[in-house]
């Protein structure tokens, strides 16, 4: 059990890292920055962790529990976490329905987080040359600022930390990526779910999903027939064991530093951003993330 709780808890911060931090969500920067100041960062971080831990360790059994390889079964499970996000405890897939069961569910966690955070780059520290490795965390440092800029040229109210608060912020949250990364990497931090997983799985994400959709009327009735056609589908295609991944060198590690140290460069260097652009961003990624939901479910058509 302690090892199905730690490769929570490491997928649960590169949760929070991608879901929150990466992304420039105001309020949670601003707490890290005032808790830094005058006490409580750990706590905070801590319980903010405990939290994508409990959505990461439910996605986790139906990865395992289902067994999930193929890329639609795992595009299921990244559509699955994204709603966990956004729909079980937080309300925001009912705020515009129903491009916001897209939008940030499928074009932002689906692609970015589960994607680029689960797979993407951790794949990318076992098996990518140097080079090529350094090359990935110096792009996503830089898209890291830019990011926030092109966001809060739309948005008076936000308010992204410049200068030695900048540089503060990114190296804690950098290190506590890596510290997720790490902790997923580990070989103790394996996932084979008993039928108990299964049963807490149920408990930490069902009956709050219901109550939050039951709020939303029909729009939460839509999604929760979303949900469930995904997750039967995750389990109709279910077809394997997945591979235990060997933890990369521990250089790589080292080399995954230039992610922050480029995001500090990219935050002092970047010009203000014209505002209205950032479309050019969220369009293609919300049609992405649809498209590939779309895609797994046809798959899992013609697998029946």
């Amino acid at each position: 059990m302690a090892g199905r709780i730690t490769a929570a808890f490491g997928f649960g911060l590169i949760s929070l890292f991608f879901s929150e931090f990466f992304f420039l969500n105001e309020g949670p920067v601003e707490a890290v920055l005032t808790k830094a100041e005058s006490g409580g960062l750990v706590s905070y971080l801590a319980s903010f962790g405990a939290l994508y831990a409990a959505f990461a360790y439910v996605i986790l059994v139906v990865i395992w529990g289902f067994g999930l390889t193929t890329w639609p079964g795992l595009i299921l499970a990244g559509a699955l976490l994204g709603w966990c996000i956004e729909a079980v405890v937080i309300p925001l897939a009912y705020e515009a329905p129903p491009l916001s069961f897209a939008w940030p569910s499928l074009g932002w966690h689906l692609i970015v987080v589960f994607g680029i955070g689960w797979l993407g780059i951790r794949h990318a520290m076992r098996e990518w040359s140097g080079p090529k490795l350094a090359t990935l965390f110096i792009t996503l440092g830089f898209v890291w600022p830019a990011w926030g800029r092109l966001f809060a040229a739309e948005d008076p109210a936000l308010r992204l930390p410049v200068g030695p608060d900048w540089v503060s912020f990114v190296m804690i949250i950098g290190i506590v990526w890596l510290a997720g990364v790490w902790l997923s990497d580990r070989p103790w931090a394996r996932f084979s779910p008993t039928r108990w997983d299964f049963g807490l799985a149920g408990l930490l994400s069902v009956p709050l999903f219901v109550m939050t959709a039951a709020s939303a009327g029909v729009w939460g009735l839509a999604l929760v027939g979303l949900v469930t056609v995904t997750l039967a589908a995750a389990w109709h295609i279910g077809s394997g064991t997945p591979a235990i991944s060997v933890a990369p060198r521990s250089d790589r590690y080292a080399v995954a530093m230039l992610l922050p140290f480029s995001a500090i460069l990219g935050g002092a260097v970047y010009p203000p951003f014209p505002s209205g652009w950032s479309f050019v961003v969220t369009l293609p990624l919300t049609a992405l993330g649809t498209g590939a939901l779309c895609w797994a479910l046809w798959r899992t058509v013609r697998h029946s």
